[in-house]
């Protein structure tokens, strides 16, 4: 069966990006949907829409949408996103909300006909999450080495009610060697040298510790 995705497109709406507290899901293995859902919802209402149909998607952006570049801070597959997605309705529109663990941002979409919510991820399926960037120094005054550090879970059902959730199961570090000269952690992520990355796996929080 082939994936289905969702195609997003921006539109032209007076509110696109949303600051939740997300803290707690830091110190979690397990992500159930409701948690998402306390965090999220509560902020979504007071600006007025209505939520419905939480999911957990693969959301394919397209390249002409101006969130492009800030999607960047988040783990991608060939440009297709793992992120938790609510369809919301307000004064007779219909729009998307796409939030990606620990981003603390909802991101708010004017849904149009490039933009039907298709389907999710399924069952068993294994993702990494985003936790942070950072530069660290290199071997040389010529280079320095980025890092970014993230989570991998698996997508799995509970046992009596089947709902879905994540199960968080390691993290994973990714080490690339970039010119002295990036001040953009992101950028310079995505620019290293040639043959300069360097992956490790470890124990859930090992690399990035519980955050206080």
């Amino acid at each position: 069966m082939e994936k289905e995705k969702n195609r997003i497109q921006e539109a032209d709406i007076p509110v696109r990006r949303l600051y939740v507290d997300d803290e707690k899901l830091f110190n979690l293995k397990k992500i159930y949907f409701r948690q998402v859902e306390e965090i999220c919802i509560p902020s979504l209402e007071k600006l007025g829409f209505s939520v419905e149909n939480l999911g957990f998607k693969e959301v394919n952006v397209l390249g002409a949408c101006p969130l492009i570049s800030e999607l960047r801070f988040y783990d991608s597959v060939h440009g297709v996103w793992d992120m938790f997605t609510f369809r919301l309705r307000r004064d007779g529109d219909i729009f998307l909300a796409l939030y990606a663990p620990y981003s603390s941002t909802v991101y708010i979409l004017k849904e149009v006909e490039e933009a039907i919510v298709c389907g999710g991820v399924g069952v068993g399926a294994t993702i990494r999450l985003n936790c942070e960037y950072f530069f660290k120094e290199g071997i040389s005054k010529a280079c320095k080495y980025v890092y970014l550090y993230a989570r991998v879970g698996k997508v799995e059902k509970t046992f009596f009610r089947r709902r879905k959730f994540l199960r968080l199961t390691e993290e994973l570090s990714v080490q690339k060697t970039v010119n002295y000269s990036y001040e953009n952690e992101v950028e310079a992520f995505a620019n290293p040298f040639l043959f300069s990355e360097v992956y490790k796996t470890g124990k859930l929080f090992e690399f990035t510790g519980l955050k206080k």
